[in-house]
């Protein structure tokens, strides 16, 4: 098509100019310009989309005409255009009087008009775009070209079938102010500005913070979505600007405090988009996770931060992330990790230099791993076990030690068969664990029964490592 070939030349001819623009330059200039740096990152899309037309046949067409009007490749067509873009190009159909009834395509997401549609054939219409698609498309989009009077077209219906099917954007303009203010007011009512993306960060370590603002910010992009690309998203506020700024500061809180709430995917395709471009921008991949404790570069990471509170804090929130993630593997372990950084943080308080030292050893214990004790045992296949028997039997550890490899030989019998995903298969485990610290007097009667299980669970969560 010759718009979507002049597009791909005007993006091809701008894209040095485009790529080295800074974001908050780019809001600033006009809305074509802004238009390109939106479309350039999908160049690759654009440049392969295909069209098709569908009408229907005359005995006088022209020859050329047919692979539009022949009934078996419309619907090779159809078929083609009903499959997302990453396995066929094919993205838009041209038809008149075509495909308004008995056409399922839930994926279609715009419907253009270029001529007057009313009453049961304007319903038809925006029905074909009215369909959910998976948690990707909420509702469809109708551009009119022509002027069609919708709210004329659809006066012979009762309003309780249309009332749904179109709004007024200007009434939608104060609801978008309001829910600015709203995201905006948890900041500024704590001495904060949005500018400040260190100080937002601080602000938002309270839990019931952050829970107030992912929800006041997904209202507000929710409404932005409804605006954009209007140009009253930018004038006479500009929401864009700070939804790019809000979604930063989301992004480097989700990351600090690890807190998976905070999803910026939630965000709507064309908000999701620009917020995405922006912290690209600030030199920072939305779609990589935050750093993990063990990664070799965590230090390197930590020490980037600028204030000792968020050096702080990222070894603080990274080592309960950690934790939470393992803790299942060996639950004393884990749990004696956790009361070792409560101590660090209570007992040091805000004396902030002591704390960060503290928890720069902590970290380097953690990335160290448990090593073999006196024991001998394995640290990530036996020791867990060990444990477990430690909490609750008086016997001398070099009695605990033997027992534990015992046990630990048999859970392994028992987790290489085929069948062990049964609860049968483990509930036989079970029976045997107890019947074994019974016999040999580990642990107390009525504690056999608890301990038992707690090595079944133990062993369904370490399966991997106890198979290696």
């Amino acid at each position: 098509m010759e718009a979507q070939r002049k597009l791909v030349q005007q993006l091809e001819h701008r894209a040095p100019l485009l790529q080295s623009l800074d974001t908050e330059i780019l809001e600033s200039l006009d809305a074509e310009t802004r238009f390109f740096a939106q479309a350039l990152p999908h160049l690759e899309i654009i440049r392969k989309l295909e069209f098709a037309a569908i009408i229907s046949g005359d005995k006088g067409d022209d020859g050329s005409w047919k692979k539009w009007t022949d009934k078996s490749q419309q619907e090779i067509n159809i078929e083609k255009f009903k499959k997302s873009l990453d396995e066929d190009s094919l993205a838009i159909l041209i038809v008149k009087n075509m495909l308004l009834t008995g056409f399922d395509a839930p994926l279609e997401q715009v419907l253009y008009l270029d001529r007057s549609l009313k009453e049961y054939e304007l319903l038809q219409a925006i029905a074909r775009v009215n369909r959910v698609y998976d948690d990707k498309k909420t509702e469809g989009l109708v551009v009119d070209y022509y002027g069609v009077d919708i709210a004329a077209a659809l006066s012979v219906y009762e309003n309780v079938d249309t009332e749904l099917a179109w709004f007024d954007v200007r009434a939608e303009l104060p609801k978008l102010r309001d829910k600015h203010q709203q995201v905006i007011a948890i900041f500024t009512r704590n001495n904060c500005t949005i500018d400040d993306v260190d100080a937002c960060v601080e602000l938002l370590r309270d839990e019931r913070l952050r829970v107030e603002f992912n929800d006041c910010f997904q209202d507000f992009l929710n409404t932005l979505d409804t605006i954009l690309p209007r140009s009253e998203a930018r004038q006479p506020y500009n929401f864009v600007r700070d939804a790019k700024k809000l979604g930063f500061i989301k992004k480097a809180v989700a990351d600090l405090y690890r807190d998976e709430k905070l999803n910026i995917v939630s965000a709507k395709e064309k908000v999701r988009a620009l917020i995405d471009q922006y912290i690209e921008s600030q030199g920072i991949d939305p779609k990589v996770p935050p750093i993990d404790i063990m990664s070799l570069d965590f230090k390197t990471h930590v020490q980037r931060h600028r204030s000792i509170k968020a050096q702080a804090a990222e070894m603080e929130f990274a080592a309960r992330h950690h934790i939470s993630v393992n803790y299942e593997e060996d639950p004393v372990y884990y749990k004696n990790l956790s009361e070792k950084l409560t101590k660090i943080l209570e007992s040091l308080a805000d004396n902030w230099e002591a704390k960060v030292e503290a928890l720069r050893k902590y970290i380097e214990q953690i990335q160290t791993g448990r090593t073999t004790d006196e024991t001998g045992l394995d640290p990530k296949t036996q020791m867990p076990f060990l444990n477990i028997l430690g909490e609750y039997s008086q016997k001398e550890l070099p009695e605990l030690a033997q027992a534990t490899v015992e046990i630990v030989k048999h859970i392994r019998q028992e987790i290489r068969r085929i069948n062990w995903g049964s609860q049968i298969v483990q509930e036989d485990l079970r029976r045997w664990i107890a019947g074994y610290l019974d016999d040999h007097d580990l642990v107390s009667y009525n504690q056999l029964e608890e301990v038992a299980d707690k090595l079944v669970q133990l062993a369904r969560r370490n399966r991997d490592n106890l198979m290696a």
